[in-house]
């Protein structure tokens, strides 16, 4: 747990971080900017279309149902199908939070979606930042790995996605601080953020198992595969559990939502028929379709999966189960597409290789460079609409 209360240096040295950490997400967001308007046909530039910059593929989805809301439906075909000539899409698709965070933002400085989208951006990936520093100083117990850490994924390739109109950094911040309010034992705040996280993506539902785990992990009740059954039971843990309640009671909210307006408890399940998704035994999903973005995205989940099993022997159970429901859960749907993107909120891929302590300055710096530089090459995509930064 981390402490800095009897030692003002590691509070000096945790300021410091932090705030290197803040201007390098900032550069790198102005560099988004830049770069972004300098790929824009000389016909798009403008302020406008720089604020809309953040605003592609699916981004139009979240806009729509904070403009507009999610739609009544009368027949339950009308969430999604596709048939050999016709693709039928809708919002249902998509979950409410971070639409109703950008609603919010709207009304509350009467302000118009790109702008609130933005601004919402900016503050939830800088506070994901942050606390993915906080959690990588607590797991690796190594302040200088942890910055090392954190500066890497803020520069990795594909990570600008935190700072587009997507739910990735508001999902994953979510995420974070929950692992360290169970680090930290502040069950109330976990409540809150356990209610919130289902209602920002389908996966804020599985997440559930590796935060339980990783709770009981911290309380002593499980070391590796041997677990305490009767701590399970006793009354001192029961009420730290308590929390979790607040995932199925979201759920049940959020799904008598979704009949009171369509008349399916289910209905972003159903919508995703929309985008040709069709369970598949996960692994039949890689190279299966022959574009070279999809055998792009199949060697990227591949190489994923292969770290993962690399960093077995420094993972807590928790994080092994967090891992693995993310490279797997996906590729249930029978596609690779946006594989890259999912992958971004895997953490512990980018926290547990400083494990074994922090790189040289030559071979951090070369890193950094590298992955800042490969970064902007998959941005490029992300600007001129490609469907590679799906």
């Amino acid at each position: 747990m981390l402490t800095f209360s009897e030692n003002p240096c590691k509070v000096e040295v945790l300021k410091k971080h932090i705030l290197s950490l803040l201007l390098l997400a900032i550069l790198v967001k102005i560099l988004y900017a830049v770069a972004g308007y300098y790929w824009l046909p000389s016909q798009d530039k403008g302020l406008n279309q720089l604020l809309q910059l953040q605003q592609r593929n699916d981004s139009e989805w979240y806009k729509q149902i904070a403009v507009n809301g999610y739609p009544r439906v009368n027949n339950s075909r009308e969430l999604g199908y596709t048939d050999s000539n016709t693709v039928k899409q809708s919002s249902w698709a998509f979950f409410p939070l971070y639409p109703a965070v950008n609603r919010a933002t709207m009304e509350l400085f009467s302000c118009s979606y790109d702008a609130a989208a933005t601004a919402t951006g900016f503050l939830f990936s800088l506070l994901l930042f942050v606390g993915f520093y906080l959690l990588a100083r607590s797991r690796l117990d190594d302040a200088k790995a942890a910055f090392q850490a954190t500066s890497i994924f803020i520069l990795f390739p594909f990570h600008y996605y935190f700072s587009m109109h997507y739910t990735e950094s508001l999902y994953l911040m979510l995420l974070i601080y929950a692992f360290l309010c169970i680090e930290w034992r502040q069950y109330a705040v976990l409540f809150v953020l356990l209610f919130l996280l289902p209602l920002s993506r389908p996966n804020g539902l599985v997440v559930a198992l590796p935060l339980f785990v990783f709770m009981l992990e911290k309380e002593g009740i499980l070391h590796g595969f041997r677990l305490k059954i009767i701590a399970l039971f006793q009354w001192e843990f029961i009420k730290k559990a308590l929390p979790f309640l607040a995932i199925p009671l979201a759920w049940i909210l959020f799904a008598g939502y979704q009949h009171a307006l369509t008349g399916e408890y289910f209905a972003f399940s159903k919508a995703q028929a929309g985008w040709n998704k069709k369970f598949m035994f996960p692994l039949l999903s890689l190279f299966r379709e022959g574009d070279w973005r999809m055998q792009f995205n199949s060697t990227y989940t591949v190489v994923a999966m292969l770290l993962s099993i690399y960093l077995y022997r420094r993972s807590r159970g928790s994080e092994q189960i967090y891992l693995w429901l993310g490279l797997l859960l996906p590729l249930l749907a029978g596609s690779v597409v946006s594989m890259p993107r999912y992958i971004s909120t895997l953490f512990p891929l980018f926290v547990l290789p400083f494990a074994s302590g922090a790189l040289t300055r030559p071979v951090f710096v070369g890193i950094a460079l590298c992955s800042a530089a490969l970064q902007l090459l998959t941005f490029y995509f992300w600007v001129t609409g490609d469907w590679f930064s799906y």
